[in-house]
């Protein structure tokens, strides 16, 4: 795979991921939060089973186990704290710090393994941050302050972080679909002792036809087809650059958002895109030299 087709697949990721965000929300004002999400990864789980079992099973045998499981448990805990910090700040809050995972990135790929970061891309992360800070609305709402909230948004930014170091590391002994699975299926045990510890219960109770579609949106597009773009797309770019790229997720759930739940930007929000799409275009630029 060439760099520049990892970039699109990281791209449509994106795209897939910033669809899915505004329509869960009509998903979780029905079902509660964490018992949708365990629908969403038994969903996941079962496709993966049923469209690519005997494969899965054949290209495990063959792999490392061991590298797989950091990247494994980092990813599901990245979603499982991100959601925890959603319900404990403001969301902007969360949005902003869990897209600090594009400094972690780097400076985690530098510490574990000695991979230095570019002087080019420096300011990039930086322009990146300030369009960041500007389009999730901190600059206009302002921090809530420092507490669980916050400390789990960073905890999900750092685990994200470790999700794309340790997983390209993971796919040197291993295929993206066999790591997708063990990804898919340690998210899932994570959200289920989540779900268990925080509502006490798993509630299916108010489940009706338009959530459940949604769920199985996120848990096959999101989930399946995410998690497999950005495995294989790990194999041909850096995991700092695909950290740079998934910046372009914000920007498209603003757009999605607007179209679907007529939510508006600021002018502050606009700029922020505009920081940040032009940011993504001088990075591709980078990657393509």
């Amino acid at each position: 795979m060439t760099p520049v087709r990892a970039a699109l697949f990281i791209v449509l990721q994106s795209l897939i991921y910033g669809f899915g965000d505004p329509i869960s929300k009509f998903a979780f004002a029905v079902i509660p939060v964490y018992s949708a999400l365990v629908i969403r990864y038994g969903i996941a789980v079962a496709v993966l089973i049923l469209l690519f079992g005997k494969r899965i099973v054949r290209e495990l045998r063959s792999s490392r186990f061991k590298p797989l499981i950091v990247p494994s448990i980092s990813i599901g805990i990245a979603y499982v704290a991100g959601n925890v910090a959603i319900s404990l700040t403001e969301a902007t809050t969360v949005a902003f710090l869990r897209s600090l995972a594009i400094v972690f990135t780097p400076i985690l790929a530098f510490w574990v393994y000695g991979i230095s970061c570019s002087w080019k891309q420096l300011p990039i992360i930086f322009l990146m941050l300030v369009g960041l800070y500007l389009l999730c609305g901190v600059a206009d709402k302002g921090f809530s302050g420092v507490g669980a909230g916050e400390i789990l948004a960073l905890v999900s930014a750092i685990t994200l972080a470790g999700s794309l170091v340790f997983g390209k590391n993971a796919l040197e002994n291993t295929t993206p679909l066999a790591l997708t699975m063990v990804q898919t299926v340690a998210t899932g045990i994570i959200t289920l002792l989540a779900t268990l510890f925080i509502d006490g219960k798993i509630d299916f109770s108010n489940v009706d036809g338009l959530s459940l579609a949604i769920l199985a949106y996120i848990g096959i597009a999101c989930t399946v087809g995410g998690y497999l773009l950005q495995n294989a797309a790990l194999g041909a770019i850096s995991a700092k650059t695909t950290a740079l790229l998934q910046c372009s997720c914000p920007v498209i759930t603003a757009g999605f958002s607007y179209v679907l739940l007529g939510e508006r930007l600021t002018a502050n929000g606009v700029i922020g895109c505009v920081i940040i799409l032009v940011c993504l275009v001088v990075q591709s630029l980078i990657q393509d030299e």
